[in-house]
């Protein structure tokens, strides 16, 4: 798993982790190539927030329209999913 847009940039805390998917989002690297994000909240009474790069696209058969370019411009972060999910 990397925690970052670029590649290189993989973080030494990466390791899997067990959750749920709450949220997406996109960003970019040094050379412009848009990655898909998502953010992951662990199971568990510490409840912490870990963003993943490592899913990949056909894994999940997300709702048509859930998943939304960019990011929330509002909180700099991933647009989080519906309560309704």
């Amino acid at each position: 798993m990397a925690f970052s847009c670029e590649k290189e940039k993989t973080s030494e805390w990466s390791d899997f982790v067990e959750g749920y998917i709450v949220g997406s989002f996109q960003c970019q690297d040094t050379l412009g190539t848009r990655h898909r994000g998502f953010c992951i909240i662990t199971l568990g009474n510490d409840a912490n927030q870990f963003y993943t790069f490592s899913i990949p696209n056909d894994l999940i058969p997300f709702p048509s329209g859930l998943i939304k370019p960019g990011y929330d411009e509002n909180t700099g972060g991933p647009y989080f999913f519906p309560d309704s999910l």
